[in-house]
């Protein structure tokens, strides 16, 4: 992942990406780098997890809800 995939940010010591509106007006979606791995083709892969909210407050507020819930997800993740 790069900044093209958004605003970096680091959650819980994670590499993440943060963008308003990145699936239309009223959302916002997280990205958080979970672990790397090499595909059948040893080409450099990321497993992500993605979040997205949606709604009618301002968008700062649901990336803030966006970042709240990633940083609650990813202490679900295995080791």
């Amino acid at each position: 992942m790069t900044a093209d995939d958004g605003q970096p940010v680091r959650i819980n010591g994670r590499q993440a990406f943060i963008t308003p509106n990145d699936d239309g007006p009223g959302t916002c979606v997280a990205q958080v780098v979970y672990r790397p791995y090499r595909d059948p083709n040893g080409e450099d892969q990321e497993e992500i997890v993605e979040l997205e909210i949606a709604g009618t407050r301002p968008v700062t507020k649901l990336c803030a809800d966006a970042r709240t819930l990633a940083a609650t997800a990813i202490t679900r993740l295995p080791q």
